[in-house]
């Protein structure tokens, strides 16, 4: 998805890094949704970490938001009810928008929805948000 150039909230070039991505999250008693965010870079000497906000939106658009710090060249692996449980942050039927943004550094994800009943499993990558078009 980087068209050109990573997304970017100051809507025009710039070598500022920002993520802001998203993804569709169900966690109910027949599917949950795991995430994979990495940190990717060509720099090898890149030894920065980032602070990213992961924000949970459920039907009624009310937001919580959770914060993580990623290393470069890392990769993080979330899990949409153990973020629920760390929010208390319910929706009826378990649909969830959930939105990663970072400054400072360009973040990749995927989306796995997890059917518990035989483990199967649907893999996307994730959005560009709103100034990535």
């Amino acid at each position: 998805y980087f068209r050109g150039g990573p997304p970017s909230y100051l809507l025009e070039d710039s070598p500022v890094g920002v993520t802001e991505i998203f993804a569709r999250g169900v966690s109910n008693n027949a599917y949950d949704t795991f995430f994979a965010l990495t940190y990717p870079s060509a720099n090898i000497f890149l030894k920065k970490e980032v602070r990213y906000e992961i924000c949970l939106v459920n039907q009624y658009g009310e937001k919580r938001s959770l914060y993580r710090t990623l290393a470069a060249h890392g990769s993080d692996f979330l899990v949409l009810s153990e973020l629920i449980a760390e929010t208390s942050h319910r929706s009826t039927g378990g649909n969830y928008t959930v939105w990663f943004c970072a400054v400072g550094a360009h973040l990749y994800g995927k989306h796995f929805l997890f059917r518990k009943r035989d483990s199967a499993i649907a893999v996307e990558h994730c959005y560009v948000g709103k100034y990535g078009m």
